[in-house]
């Protein structure tokens, strides 16, 4: 190295700053934020195409899968978010009970996990709801419509809560439930009714309650031999024949409720308070008669009969009431649910089948529940139903039909059809009864003779009796 050869010094050169630095600094920035926002939308993507991926392979053979099977089937769907939506409503109407309750109540808990979503995905959910549900009405067994009324309920209670994002969301949840009802229905329900155990009531209502319904055997005897636990139909059982079905089903009810599920007893005290859609129907206006004086007074100081006049209990159409000696105002039995002081249990049969024909919901329950345990089906409640709430012409029609059905015993009802308060209701059931070679009905239709006030019928029973 020479003097003043500067190449080989390290220092012998001046650090120069390299240009365009920062301007390179953003742009590897720039391209790792698009990377990681590629590489974030590509996962998203992913996971949500896999979530429909998995619904689609769990949905391949749902329908061949044994009882168990589904259910667990539907609780890993569950998992899926939006896409569990339509699978979970469409195994509403699935053949078996278990399946379709167990797909209720993981599309209902689903629908309540909704709420801590953000407002538009909660309100799509609640959309792809509406539509699955539309999907399945006609499909949805009469005793299982209430399922969907309920989830239509919750969507219209979203939609009351946001009234200004919801948009024509209670419009089409309004659909979704007349659908679910009778007055919805396409004409080929009828046989679709048909087909189905449980048929069809031939009433403009609202959806059947919630409670799962099994079709139930006949009874021949009354009151049956032991008291059983049993589903109700408020149908009429399967083996029934036409001309019963004919005339139990021919009309309405009355206030009777249509379904009855003894598996739901435990909810059935407080299933009266939950607020729904049809609730306002439940409280109506008692027409007073004439020879009546109405007297206001607290129901903590009111006190109820505690016995009835079996007579007056068993006609139809008149208050059913008690009047002491002074004046006191007649206290209606169905008046209030509240004043009933004795267990239902301690009722006759007659006194408890009475009050399925009272306005109260929470009375008709409980007679109903009161029927079941002592061995009544749905057949017998149905008959009985019609005898407490029918008009005259209905229950002459009921009288022709327990002639001559050879299914269940007609006797009991017939007797019971004694004390109707309609003299052709009663001639009519004294002369089918006459007919009847039965020691033990002449000895009721002698019993009766002594009490019957109405010339017309005394004199028919005289006659069946070959008396003079």
């Amino acid at each position: 190295m020479e003097f003043g050869d500067l190449s080989e010094n390290p220092f012998s050169r001046v650090a120069r700053k390299q240009k365009n630095t920062r301007r390179r600094s953003l742009v590897r920035a720039f391209q790792v934020f698009v990377l990681v926002t590629i590489a974030t939308g590509g996962i998203l993507v992913l996971a949500n195409q896999s979530k429909r991926w998995l619904a689609e392979r769990l949905l391949v053979d749902f329908d061949g899968l044994a009882a168990g099977q589904k259910i667990d089937r539907l609780g890993q769907l569950a998992d899926l978010g939006a896409f569990s939506v339509e699978p979970l409503a469409n195994s509403m109407a699935d053949e078996d009970p278990g399946v379709a309750r167990a797909g209720y109540e993981l599309l209902r808990a689903a629908q309540n996990n909704w709420t801590v979503l953000p407002l538009a995905d909660e309100l799509s959910r609640h959309e792809l709801l509406i539509e699955a549900v539309k999907g399945i009405a006609i499909d949805l067994p009469d005793h299982r419509t209430g399922w969907g009324t309920s989830l239509m309920q919750q969507t219209l209670l979203f939609a009351s809560e946001h009234p200004g994002s919801s948009g024509d969301l209670p419009e089409r949840a309004s659909k979704a439930i007349n659908l679910l009802t009778l007055s919805g229905r396409p004409t080929h329900t009828n046989d679709l009714g048909e087909r189905d155990a449980f048929g069809r009531l031939d009433v403009q209502a609202g959806p059947l309650p919630v409670d799962g319904i099994q079709s139930v055997d006949e009874w021949t005897t009354w009151p049956p031999s032991h008291a059983v636990t049993r589903n109700v139909s408020g149908g009429i059982a399967g083996d029934a024949p036409d001309m019963i079905a004919g005339a139990i089903s021919g009309g309405s009810f009355g206030h009777a409720e249509s379904t009855l599920s003894i598996d739901n007893r435990s909810t059935a005290g407080r299933s009266a308070s939950v607020p729904t859609v049809y609730k306002s129907g439940a409280s109506r206006l008692q027409l007073v008669g004439s020879d009546e004086v109405v007297q206001l007074a607290d129901i903590a100081d009111s006190t109820m009969v505690d016995s009835v006049d079996r007579g007056d209990a068993l006609e139809v159409g008149r208050n059913v009431g008690w009047v002491d000696g002074s004046n006191s105002p007649v206290i209606n039995a169905n008046a209030q649910v509240g004043l009933l002081d004795s267990p239902v249990g301690t009722f006759d049969d007659a006194s408890v089948m009475c009050w399925l024909g009272s306005p109260h919901a929470a009375l008709r329950e409980k007679a109903k529940l009161e029927l079941v345990s002592r061995g009544f089906d749905g057949t017998a409640i149905a008959i009985a139903t019609r005898i407490f709430t029918g008009n005259v012409n209905q229950r002459l029609e009921l009288v022709e039909a327990l002639t001559g059905t050879s299914v269940l015993d007609p006797r009991p009802w017939l007797l019971l059809l004694l004390q109707d308060s309609d003299r052709d209701v009663r001639l009519r059931a004294v002369s089918i009864l006459g007919s009847m070679d039965d020691p033990a009905i002449a000895g009721r239709l002698q019993t009766q003779l002594g009490d019957e006030r109405d010339p017309a019928v005394a004199s028919r029973i005289r006659r069946v009796l070959n008396l003079r």
